[in-house]
């Protein structure tokens, strides 16, 4: 008899002890999936806000990029007189910023390019919104690596004053203007710590080594 119980005692036991460890096994796998539903989300967010600085960094590479070709084009050949470029604008570079923000799942919502900075300041929103409806964005800066807004002449030609005729000598020929031939002064466009050499020719100011000018001029993003 004191068997029989002992035995029955053993199963209850192993019977309790059974239904304890699948209630832990439960609770562990019931706190897994709250984990899972929990952190699915935020690493996606996570994601999401990698891949939008990753394409707002590529537009404002891709913007400043834009803008370096421009200049090159630009500045190459200037007019004789303080440096004040016409051409450069906001939205100088837009377009291609635009094209790198598509291309890696974004689109730009604002741009600029501001010349006197030297500064493509990109903002942009990814195309795909997270579960709550909420778009990732980022911001990013990039320049070219000359601070155009600090650019002035050294050197500049000065205008040869027009001889004026003397009030007794009206009728004979006026004297000639003695030529010189010391060669002229070199001509150099100073940007902070930047210098690009400009030679002197019909009239115009043109950039001494073009290849030098593009060396010089490289994207890059502002931390």
């Amino acid at each position: 008899m004191s068997t029989t119980k002992q035995r029955l005692r053993r199963r209850a036991e192993d019977d309790s002890g059974q239904v304890a460890t699948g209630l832990i096994i439960c609770a562990v796998l019931a706190l897994v999936a709250v984990t899972f539903w929990v952190m699915l989300p935020i690493g996606s967010a996570v994601n999401q806000k990698s891949s939008a600085q990753n394409a707002a960094d590529a537009a404002a590479l891709a913007g400043a990029d834009d803008v370096i070709e421009h200049v090159i084009q630009d500045v190459s050949t200037l007019p004789v007189g303080p440096f004040e470029p016409k051409t450069f604008f906001c939205g100088l570079g837009e377009s291609d910023a635009r094209r790198l923000a598509q291309s890696n799942g974004a689109h730009v919502t604002s741009y600029c390019y501001d010349w006197r900075r030297d500064e493509a300041a990109v903002a942009v929103a990814s195309n795909k919104a997270l579960s709550g409806g909420q778009h990732s964005k980022a911001k990013a800066v990039a320049r070219t690596g000359v601070p155009w807004g600090a650019c002035h002449f050294v050197g500049l030609p000065k205008p040869t004053p027009t001889p004026k005729p003397s009030p007794s000598s009206s009728s004979s020929s006026p004297a000639p203007t003695p030529s010189s031939s010391a060669p002229p002064e070199p001509v150099q466009l100073v940007c902070g710590g930047t210098t690009i050499d400009y030679d002197l020719k019909d009239g115009h100011l043109v950039v001494h080594d073009p290849q030098a000018l593009r060396n010089m001029l490289k994207a890059r993003l502002v931390d």
